[in-house]
């Protein structure tokens, strides 16, 4: 039985939640901040593919056709947001290390959120690909959309 849901957004793009109030960026210094190749000054946005369910040979084609739309919509970054995906299989990650290439053909960075279940094949198997994985949503926003901004400026 099939079981893979998606659901794709756009957020913009904000720092990381381990700032202040008073802080628009925690790590970067104020002329940083205030330089208009900033993410933030510019008010750049990321596209989320989030994901549930399972990844497996019977779901690899509609995880192949969720990362199709996204490439599609030509993002300035993405985040694959698979903390609620159970299982990663090996046709899932060499769909998902094919996606990862044809982003950077591209020039689009994308970076996964995912914990140990998605973590752990990922950096095993798929760890030369470049593939990033973090904790959270908003980490990997901040990853991609600062790579977006360093990449055109």
């Amino acid at each position: 039985m099939k079981q893979l849901d998606t659901n794709l957004t756009f957020h913009p793009a904000s720092a990381p939640d381990t700032h202040t109030p008073d802080q628009d960026a925690p790590n970067l210094s104020a002329a940083h901040r205030d330089c208009a190749s900033t993410p933030m000054a510019v008010g750049r946005s990321f596209c989320v593919q989030q994901l549930s369910g399972a990844i497996d040979m019977q779901t690899t084609a509609d995880f192949a056709v969720a990362l199709d739309r996204v490439l599609a919509k030509q993002p300035e970054g993405v985040v694959l947001d698979l903390t609620q995906v159970r299982f990663l299989s090996a046709s899932g990650l060499g769909v998902l290390v094919g996606f990862h290439g044809e982003a950077a053909h591209q020039g689009i960075p994308v970076a996964v959120v995912g914990g140990t279940p998605i973590a752990r094949p990922i950096r095993a198997c798929a760890g030369e690909a470049g593939i990033d994985v973090y904790d959270s949503v908003e980490a990997a926003g901040w990853a991609v959309i600062t790579a977006a901004a360093s990449c055109r400026s």
